[in-house]
């Protein structure tokens, strides 16, 4: 969620010349500051001194619209709506939504593992990545 604090343990530098790069839970990241409209983290490493956002090499990476209406837009998608009916409802244009399922196909292994956590079941996200599989060939 937005603003919330991250758990340290998850998190590694990803400045590859540091020497604790991919270092998970080594205790050498401290939080830095929230940023941003939706309050997101910026970790710094206390080796290297590179200072990163939580999102970093996620599909929310960046974006300006909040983590949840991205994911109700994936849900609208597991459930079978169109990428046109889904932008409606959601009050965004059809292009962030393809924008937004082409950045999941960077991150699969992430954001299966994030749905999960939130709760989805296995069903569910396989529709969601049956759906824009198949969007894609088209």
């Amino acid at each position: 969620m937005e603003g919330e604090k991250p758990n340290l343990e998850k998190y590694s530098c990803p400045n590859p010349k540091c020497p604790d790069f991919g270092v998970f839970g080594g205790g050498n990241l401290v939080l830095h500051a929230p940023y941003g409209t939706q309050r997101t983290y910026l970790l710094r490493c206390k080796t290297c001194g590179r200072t990163f956002s939580v999102l970093r090499g996620t599909p929310f990476f960046k974006l300006r619209t909040p983590k949840d209406t991205v994911i109700k837009a994936f849900w609208q998608i597991s459930e079978g709506y169109s990428f046109r009916k889904t932008a409606r409802d959601l009050g965004v244009s059809e292009d962030s939504i393809t924008r937004w399922t082409n950045r999941a196909c960077e991150h699969v292994d992430f954001l299966t593992q994030y749905l999960e956590e939130l709760g989805w079941e296995e069903a569910r996200i396989t529709a969601l990545w049956f759906y824009i599989k198949k969007r894609r060939k088209v």
